[in-house]
Formats: structure tokens, sequence, C-alpha cells
């Protein structure tokens, strides 16, 4: 699926290691279909910006799903 992004932030998270963590604070507005609609509680990633992004949260506001960003996502 292919969205826009109506917020763009970024916010940089103390870590416990040397470095801090990035993590994203972006939403992303997607069409969705109907087996977007059943399936939203299992989505993952979004890829973004040439990486791949947690989704925090998913909001429904038919027809679009709003996913919230996070954290950097590794498998």
């Amino acid at each position: 699926m292919r969205g826009d992004a109506i917020r763009a932030s970024k916010v940089e998270r103390e870590s416990s290691t040397r470095y801090d963590t990035l993590a994203l604070s972006n939403q992303i507005s997607v069409i969705g279909d109907k087996y977007a609609y059943d399936n939203f509680m299992a989505i993952r990633y979004v890829k973004y910006m040439g990486g791949q992004w947690k989704v925090t949260s998913v909001e429904v506001k038919r027809p679009r799903l709003i996913l919230t960003l996070g954290d950097v996502f590794v498998e």
C-alpha cells in the first residue's frame, strides 16, 4: 500500500548505551481495503524514507487507516 505522510517529526531518546536511539512519531495515512480493515491489528512495520519503522498504533478513520510510527523495526 502507499500512503501520505500527514505528520512528520523525529524523536531522540536517551539510551543506556553510548548512543541515543532515533525514533519517529510520524503519521502515515493510507486508504484501506477490506483486507486492511480486517487485519489492521497485524500491521507491524512501514517502509518509509529508506528504512523500516515499527507501527505503534493504527487509527481507523474510514476510508483511511492512520498509522503512527515509532522505533526502527528489527525482525
